[in-house]
């Protein structure tokens, strides 16, 4: 009877995993969770960590304890979240560079592009029209300022140009502001807002203005209505001076 309690107590007692495979498992615990810490600034820890936290899930369950299994399991979890983080940062910047070439490409290619005929409803509920323009300043050159409050370089790049735009007698400041309000833009610019004549709001425009999508961007046409340069970003005061008198044009 005692023979037989033994052998029936001994059926029902949960054995202790002793293969050599299932021994093993709190090391690759470990070690999954440490890969994937330390890959995860390169976004593949990502495959250790889930691979970790399912080998410690497992581990678990088939009644491994230890500091392996919980510190690994931890390190997997750190892991997967600073690889998900890296992921976004790094696809952030790769879509950033991708739309900042884009827009070079575009700086570019405006070159020697014909501005058609177009009207702008400006600040001061007067309007600006492009043909009458032309025929009233036969020499101007016309510099289109794109232009935002939601960056704040923008401030220094208008800044920039009314300063570097004063004394020279043939050209025309014109601040376009499509995500603004005469309130928001006024409340930017300060003192400069009455420096240069603003169209807000969303307006037409004529190709290939209608697609400016970097703030600040100058736009420099030339008297005979064809775009002479285009800047992207805040320009020094000395470079755009330049640009506005035609010396800053290379074909």
């Amino acid at each position: 009877m005692r023979e037989n309690a033994r052998v029936s107590n001994e059926a029902t007692t949960s054995p202790e995993p002793t293969s050599t495979r299932a021994s093993n498992l709190p090391l690759l615990c470990g070690a999954l969770g440490l890969a994937s810490l330390l890959l995860s600034p390169f976004i593949i820890g990502l495959l250790p960590g889930a691979l970790g936290l399912r080998t410690s899930i497992d581990a678990r369950r088939i009644g491994f304890r230890g500091i392996l299994i919980s510190g690994g399991m931890t390190l997997s979890v750190i892991g997967l979240t600073l690889s998900i983080v890296a992921a976004l940062v790094w696809g952030g910047m790769l879509a950033t560079i991708l739309m900042s070439r884009e827009a070079e490409r575009d700086a570019v290619i405006w070159r020697g592009r014909e501005i058609k005929p177009f009207t702008l409803q400006l600040d001061s509920e007067s309007s600006f029209d492009f043909a009458a323009f032309r025929e009233q300043h036969p020499t101007h050159r016309l510099v289109l300022l794109f232009w935002s409050s939601a960056f704040d370089p923008c401030k220094e790049g208008v800044a920039h140009a009314i300063e570097a735009a004063d004394g020279i007698d043939e050209v025309t400041l014109l601040g376009i502001a499509p995500e603004d309000t005469l309130a928001s833009g006024h409340a930017f610019l300060g003192a400069d807002a009455a420096n240069i004549p603003t169209a807000y709001g969303t307006q037409r425009l004529p190709p290939p203005l209608e697609t400016a999508g970097v703030r600040p961007t100058i736009v420099v046409v030339h008297p005979d209505g064809h775009i002479e340069l285009v800047l992207l970003g805040v320009r020094g005061t000395a470079e755009l001076k330049r640009a506005f008198v035609g010396a800053g044009f290379s074909p």
